[in-house]
Formats: structure tokens, C-alpha cells, sequence
């Protein structure tokens, strides 16, 4: 695995999933090797659609209008309506072609995004969207492995939206700058979360609630998780990300002193869960 994860001749999916969401990257490759692309092209497809919400000239120039551009653009792809170029369209498209991915699938994602951005009214709303889009890439990658039971699909979802709180809370300053706001209208009116050039100006006290109000859904859903904890050995790869949640939750009051990229104990312990075949309950 050391050298697959060094090496120069990854596909362009992986080494765009391995720039822009280095934690499933890592965690993808215990997949089997045969499932392994399947995974990096739909990782690198959502990288590339949040991206779209994620980049500052989304608002500091045209509103969410540019990132609807940015989706339309990909669902046009995925539909095969548009053949201009870019580096992962093309596997994407094969990905379709052979069956591999479902063009539905994707193109629900997209419409998680698109709500996003044109925003989210309140928590409940909010939940549906994490679930349809963070949730549903987990549940996505639970059946490229194999899981057709729905329950546990459910679960791997629940896991998967933990997972991403996880993420928006330990980096929210970062994500907030960028100009992305995942939040529904309650939170972005309560905490005056205004959109500018240089993105979202947060005060450190607010960021803290913020992360306080991201960490109680963390448990919310892993709690909602519990059932995935049964998956079978060989599908484990489906809630992997959910190692580097529980490690960055225990850390919540460092974040801001750690680095952001990922140490040796931190990997070790996902290493750890996927060559044991089983995680602990939550």
C-alpha cells in the first residue's frame, strides 16, 4: 500500500481525490484493488462538485450563481450533453458507461449541492441534505463493496454525514474563508455570517459555538450509525473515514493548533480497524 500511495502513476481520479480530500483517499485504498478506481472516481466527483460551493468567487463575484454554473456544468457531464474537457470528466464518463457508477446517483448529488447553495431553511432541511450528499457518498461506497441491505446502507449514510461534521467543525475557519457557508438560514441570521471578498469573517467565540453546534450532530449520527459497526470484514472500507472522526471529536479544543495534515497516529489507527475488519460501538 506504501507504494500505491507514493507513487507517480495513480490514475487522475486518485490524484485528484488525494489533493482535495486526502482522508478518503487513504481510506480507499483498502479497498480491493479491482474496486479501488470505482471508488477514486466517485471520491474525485464529489471532491470536484463540493469544490464548487467551497471556491470564494462562487460569491465575492457573481452569488451563488457561479457555482450553479459550476453544477450545471457537471450535470451536463454526467448526462453526456457536454464533451469540453477536464481531467476526471472522461473516467466519470466511463465510470457511467460501464455501468460502474449510476448517472442518478450522481446526479443527486449534485442536486445536494445545488440546495446548498441556493439555501438551506432550517435544520431539518439541513439533515436531508447532509444525508443526500456526504451521507450518500458513504452509502454509495458501501455498495461498490458489495452492501445491498438498506438498513446498514442507512447507517454507512450516518456515518458518513458524522464524518463530514466532523470535517466542517476541526476546519470551519478554513471552509468559512473559502466563502462556503454550510449552515441553514437560522445560524447564517444569528451569527451575522456574511459573505464578502475575503469570504466569511467569524469572530473566535462564534466559531467555537459553531463547532459546539457541528459536534452535537457528529454524535446525533453516530449514534444513527451504530448499526454499520456489523458490516462484514470485507466492506469495513465503507465507514473507515469514521477512525478519523472519532480521533479528531477526542481533540475538538486542539484544532487549531494541529497541522492540518494527517500524523502517523491518525493513520496507524485507520491502518489498525481495516486489517482487523471491525470498528468499535460508538
Amino acid at each position: 500500500m506504501r507504494n500505491n500511495l507514493t507513487t507517480k502513476n495513480l490514475s487522475l481520479c486518485a490524484q485528484h481525490v488525494k489533493i482535495y480530500d486526502w482522508d478518503h483517499f487513504f481510506c480507499a485504498f483498502f479497498a480491493p484493488e479491482a474496486k479501488r478506481e470505482t471508488l477514486m472516481r466517485l471520491l474525485a466527483f464529489n471532491a470536484e462538485i463540493t469544490r464548487a460551493v467551497s471556491l470564494s468567487t462562487s460569491w465575492s463575484i457573481a452569488g451563488p450563481m457561479a457555482g450553479l454554473i459550476r453544477l450545471q456544468w457537471w450535470r451536463e457531464v454526467i448526462e453526456n450533453r457536454n464533451n469540453r474537457d477536464h481531467e476526471i470528466a472522461q473516467p466519470i464518463r466511463d465510470a457511467i458507461s460501464s455501468q460502474e457508477l449510476k448517472h442518478q446517483d450522481l446526479l443527486s448529488l449534485i442536486d445536494a449541492r445545488e440546495a446548498e447553495l441556493e439555501g438551506i431553511e432550517d435544520w431539518h432541511q439541513w439533515r436531508q441534505i447532509m444525508m443526500t450528499s456526504s451521507g450518500k457518498v458513504q452509502s454509495l461506497t458501501a455498495q461498490i463493496m458489495g452492501v445491498t441491505d438498506p438498513m446498514l446502507l442507512q447507517a454507512v449514510a450516518s456515518l458518513g454525514v458524522a464524518y463530514e461534521n466532523i470535517r466542517l467543525a476541526r476546519y470551519l475557519p478554513t471552509i468559512l474563508q473559502s466563502g462556503r457557508c454550510p449552515f441553514p438560514k437560522t445560524i447564517i441570521e444569528k451569527y451575522h455570517l456574511i459573505r464578502g471578498e475575503d469570504g466569511i469573517r467569524i469572530s473566535q467565540e462564534d466559531t467555537q459555538s459553531l463547532r459546539d453546534i457541528l459536534i452535537q450532530e457528529v454524535h446525533y449520527f453516530l449514534k444513527q450509525g451504530t448499526l454499520a459497526t456489523t458490516l462484514p470484514k470485507e466492506a469495513i472500507v465503507a465507514i473507515l473515514p469514521i477512525v478519523f472522526c472519532k480521533r479528531d471529536l477526542k481533540k475538538s479544543r486542539c484544532w487549531d493548533k494541529m497541522p492540518a495534515i494527517r500524523g502517523i497516529g491518525d493513520r496507524l489507527a485507520v491502518i489498525y480497524t481495516a486489517y482487523k475488519g471491525s470498528i468499535a460501538s460508538f
